[in-house]
């Protein structure tokens, strides 16, 4: 799983990676009643870093989160 987070310039202070611990069994309604499947999950670091900066995952910041399930190289959808 690969997350950024809306206080941190993506740019700079780059991804925090993790892992799911836990999804839950049942969406529910979100905002204009889309679904909205709620995880648990375990993170890499608890803040941002970069060079000598470091700013603190706090509870309230919001993200965007990529859920990875594979991984390939470029050359194998090159390859015949």
């Amino acid at each position: 799983m690969k997350l950024t987070f809306d206080a941190f310039d993506f740019q700079r202070y780059g991804i925090v990676t993790g892992h799911v611990d836990f999804i839950a069994p049942d969406s529910s309604a979100g905002f204009e009643n889309e679904d909205v499947h709620w995880l648990q999950v375990h993170l890499s670091s608890n803040a941002m870093r970069r060079k000598n900066l470091q700013g603190d995952i706090k509870l309230g910041i919001t993200d965007t989160a990529e859920i990875v399930n594979r991984s390939e190289s470029i050359l194998t959808f090159m390859a015949p």
